[in-house]
């Protein structure tokens, strides 16, 4: 009589033959499962990449003889070899040149100088406009990257003589609200598919109840294959965005999340979200075009029994995250975490998850989601439903929190919600994000105006 093998080791795990062995041993066995694989040897993050965060710099309406605040802008190398940034200044006046307008670099490192892979460096620039006018200039970034040996971001700023300002904002009868849900798709995640799809009512529920308009989309953690790779999926002729004119929604959203397990094994899903959300995809109609709102909050939900294995640090990626939205929005999105996480300790951890799988700690996505406002749940928990109900209160309903257009002296703020005055503490004044944020029992009906007046801060 022949045992039963207690560990079963497949090579080229993450093909097409690898995948599905590896899903029935799984399923059918009781066996460890290890699968080995390789990253073809072409990959491009094994080369030294440049990437620019934020791709431009808005520094809004700014009293003549003040200055703005200091604005960073950072450079990352997300490949893996070392780049060397040879050269950076400001067009007008060009390279080489003393700028002598409103834009000024303020701190630099000394040129050139080498940024290792996964490194970071800071560029440091203010505005000082001498006149009522328009101002606009580029900061250029030369390197020996592989993808771009120049880099512009286009930098613009508004004088003014005015130093009171009024803000005025609308809550909307409809908050609006872009939902990207990151599910891997690889080996190990059937059940999870499904523990996610049942909960599809319980989620979009909360939408309903709090008449939300809502887009949801779905993307992978598979970034080899054309198909994936950060583009919106559709399964049984679901849409790719769910709205709530969708003929079925909680159908739609079953099927757009039960997407197989025969994605990579290397699972990127930060990499897939950032590809999700920039240029080509964001603005193409025949893959993401469409999903993204410029008004909306946007919320990202990553569930994997992984941890991410992008290139590109975690710096990277919050970075880029915080700035969907602009500088002065960076709470108008957050990223939620259903991996391996204890909910009891609030760390990433190993757990069990059924027919003797396990999902590995995820650090890098429970700081993600830690460092974006984001809630974290383990996807090892039995109780699917509570996660569903908790991802939809941190998803949906009215906003609570205003980010003002200038820097605001904090105590000459005055607030009036539909010309009645409300004072403190029924709301406070959040002065990293320059936001005004109403408390959960004082947030302004559906529809109210929100009226802020207050001085601004010359620097």
């Amino acid at each position: 009589m022949s045992a039963s093998p207690r560990r079963i080791v497949i090579t080229g795990g993450t093909g097409f033959f690898g995948t599905r062995m590896a899903t029935w041993l799984l399923e059918e066995h009781d066996a460890e499962v290890a699968l080995f694989d390789r990253a073809p040897l072409d990959e491009p993050d094994l080369e030294g990449r440049v990437e620019v965060i934020p791709g431009d710099v808005q520094f809004g309406v700014i009293t003549v003889g003040c200055a703005s605040q200091q604005r960073a802008v950072s450079i990352y190398n997300t490949g893996q070899a070392s780049m060397n940034i040879t050269a950076i200044y400001l067009v007008p006046p060009g390279k080489g040149q003393t700028p002598t307008g409103p834009f000024s670099i303020t701190s630099m490192p000394p040129l050139p100088v080498a940024l290792a892979g996964g490194g970071q460096l800071t560029i440091n620039l203010k505005y000082r406009p001498p006149d009522t006018s328009s101002h606009n200039a580029q900061l250029v970034i030369e390197s020996d990257a592989q993808n771009a040996s120049i880099l512009t971001v286009p930098l613009t700023g508004q004088g003014t003589n005015q130093s009171h300002q009024t803000d005025t904002f609308q809550q909307l009868a409809q908050p609006e609200v872009d939902v990207l849900f990151m599910v891997d798709d690889s080996c190990s995640m059937t059940d999870k598919q499904a523990n996610l799809a049942a909960q599809a009512q319980t989620f979009l529920q909360t939408a309903v109840t709090l008449n939300t308009d809502y887009h949801v989309g779905v993307v992978t953690t598979d970034m080899f294959a054309a198909s994936e790779s950060g583009k919106l999926q559709s399964r049984n002729g679901a849409p790719k965005i769910i709205t709530p004119a969708t003929t079925d929604p909680v159908t739609a959203f079953q099927d757009d999340v039960q997407l197989g397990t025969f994605g990579s094994g290397i699972e990127q899903g930060l990499a897939a979200i950032h590809a999700a959300l920039t240029p080509p995809l964001v603005n193409d109609p025949a893959t993401n075009g469409g999903f993204l709102r410029d008004p909306a909050k946007l919320v990202v939900v990553a569930v994997s029994d992984e941890d991410d294995q992008s290139s590109g640090t975690v710096d990277f990626y919050v970075d880029f995250l915080k700035n969907i939205k602009g500088y002065r929005n960076a709470d108008m999105m957050t990223l939620n975490s259903v991996v391996g996480y204890d909910e009891t300790t609030g760390q990433p951890h190993d757990c069990a998850t059924g027919k003797g799988g396990v999902a590995v700690a995820a650090p890098r996505w429970v700081e993600v989601a830690q460092r974006t406002n984001g809630i974290c749940r383990s996807i090892c928990s039995t109780d699917w439903g509570s996660i569903a109900s908790d991802l939809g209160l941190n998803t949906f309903g009215a906003q609570s929190q205003f980010f003002l257009t200038r820097e605001a002296v904090a105590s000459s703020i005055v607030v009036h919600v539909d010309g009645t005055l409300v004072s403190q503490p029924a709301w406070s004044f959040d002065a990293p994000s320059n936001s005004v944020i109403f408390d959960q029992a004082d947030v302004p009906a559906q529809g109210a105006t929100i009226t802020v007046d207050y001085d601004t801060v010359c620097h």
